[in-house]
């Protein structure tokens, strides 16, 4: 991050009047607002992308870059942050009073170059721009969550989702929040702990339900079961099991589909479904024969299905 905001230092010593080269085409949507900021945003997340490569690259232990190529990369890295900071600049002076464009200025600020108080400003004045700027709104929640100003952060976390109550990533949101600060929830809210628990749940339930083909946010929820304990609450395993067969349904890879048939057969086996629990698990060790976890759950689910055999269950496939 460091070294990005280094370049940036230098480049924007001299804002570009136009567009860096290469990026010319950007320009081509400049007298429609709507369209020239999904433009930049869809380069912006483009190059993310790229950076995201470059940087995993980078920190490859089993097959580590030489020094040359490493500082290759590095080199390659602060050149596509200073030029993605050049076309906010260069956007912003299209349209200074977009509150998209502030606020996109400012998560690459904070996200990419460590800039977090030139952040907070962009996003500060997408909100002047345009006070139900909910994207601004949510990312100011996260920062002062980030910093330990719960009161700060949940107010703004609520203002985001009463502008768009069916936003999956405002509602995972408040669900981290309330999962992870839960004591601080607790005094703000003025809430048992069982309450925070049970509206985390009903907003991830929400996010599942608006971003149905999401795997992470299924993922998330069916989680979150596992969780219930630890406010005092008795889980519903039964609906623990049909969340993780909804989110090995939207699995992309195979650790994916193997942590879905784990996780559910952990579930089956709370659930004294033990026959239920040998399928799971038995599906697992395919994935992935040498986990020893799978194994062990497997050979104990296996132990207590053979000494119970009043509590199998069928359970679908």
């Amino acid at each position: 991050m460091a070294l990005f905001a280094a370049a940036l230092l230098v480049s924007f010593a001299a804002t570009p009047m136009g567009f860096p080269d290469g990026l010319e085409m950007l320009e081509a949507n400049a007298a429609n607002a709507e369209q020239f900021v999904s433009d930049i945003r869809a380069y912006h997340n483009a190059e993310l992308a790229a950076m995201a490569l470059l940087q995993a690259e980078l920190a490859n232990t089993e097959n580590r870059p030489t020094p040359e190529r490493a500082k290759n990369i590095r080199e390659e890295l602060a050149l596509r942050a200073t030029r993605l900071g050049n076309v906010y600049m260069v956007a912003l002076n299209h349209f200074p009073n977009n509150a998209r464009l502030h606020n996109y200025y400012g998560e690459l600020l904070y996200d990419t170059l460590g800039d977090s108080a030139e952040a907070i400003k962009q996003w500060n004045q997408a909100l002047a721009n345009d006070d139900d700027c909910d994207l601004a709104m949510n990312n100011l929640a996260l920062h002062f969550i980030h910093v330990g100003r719960y009161d700060i952060g949940i107010k703004y976390m609520d203002e985001a989702l009463k502008r768009d109550k069916k936003n999956p990533d405002y509602l995972f949101n408040m669900v981290q929040i309330y999962m992870v600060h839960f004591p601080e929830v607790e005094k703000l809210r003025k809430w048992k702990r069982s309450k925070v628990y049970k509206e985390a749940m009903k907003l991830s339930s929400q996010a599942v339900k608006y971003a149905p083909d999401d795997y992470d946010l299924l993922q998330d929820y069916a989680m979150n079961f596992f969780a219930a304990e630890n406010f005092g609450e008795d889980p519903d395993w039964d609906d623990a099991a049909k969340a993780w067969e909804a989110a090995r349904a939207k699995a992309h890879r195979q650790d994916e589909t193997f942590n879905c048939w784990l996780n559910e057969g952990r579930v089956r086996l709370r659930n004294d479904d033990f026959s239920g629990a040998v399928r799971c698990l038995e599906e697992a060790v395919k994935l992935m024969p040498n986990s020893q976890i799978a194994n062990e759950l497997l050979h104990k689910a296996q132990e207590f299905a053979t000494s119970h055999p009043e509590k199998g269950r069928k359970s679908k496939k």
